[in-house]
């Protein structure tokens, strides 16, 4: 039986898209050289990945494996190869292609030393059936405290006044 999961999208993935997009019609209206044009075409790449990224990122969970896939790239974990398993939203963890979110899921596997982070919803679902299926690997809590502030179904959400 296989459970699938979307990824979890941050407040920074949502602020990076409208900051692109306002850069990029600036350069417009100020009647831009060719550097101008160029930062532009870059900037629509970027924000045309971001999309495709948010769209077709997901993780997928069977009786063998874990399965991260993104807009260019699947990644097949057999659950024997987990080394560590790492909850962390720390931003700078793993720069991974597969997380659009700080709030993440480090996963170290394999005898190379590989390493993928995930971000996804129900990340607290995926880490108790991650703790089930590799019982001998490593578990790190490594979430940055933030005072008073509480993780609730796998978001920070600040005190409540």
């Amino acid at each position: 039986m296989e459970n699938t999961y979307k990824p979890n999208v941050g407040m920074l993935f949502w602020f990076q898209l409208p900051l692109l997009i306002i850069i990029g019609i600036l350069i417009i209206l100020l009647k831009t050289s060719f550097v101008g044009i160029a930062v532009l075409v870059v900037l629509l790449v970027i924000v045309t990945y971001s999309l495709l990224a948010l769209m077709k990122t997901s993780y997928a969970m069977d009786d063998d494996m874990i399965a991260v896939q993104n807009v260019f790239k699947k990644i097949e974990i057999p659950y024997d190869t987990v080394k560590k398993i790492t909850n962390t939203n720390r931003y700078f963890a793993n720069l991974d292609v597969f997380v659009l979110s700080m709030d993440r899921i480090e996963i170290a596997f394999g005898e190379s030393d590989g390493k993928v982070s995930i971000s996804p919803r129900g990340k607290e679902d995926i880490l108790a059936a991650l703790r089930e299926k590799c019982p001998d690997a490593e578990y790190e809590e490594a979430v940055k405290a933030r005072k008073d502030y509480k993780i609730v179904e796998g978001r920070l959400v600040p005190p409540s006044e």
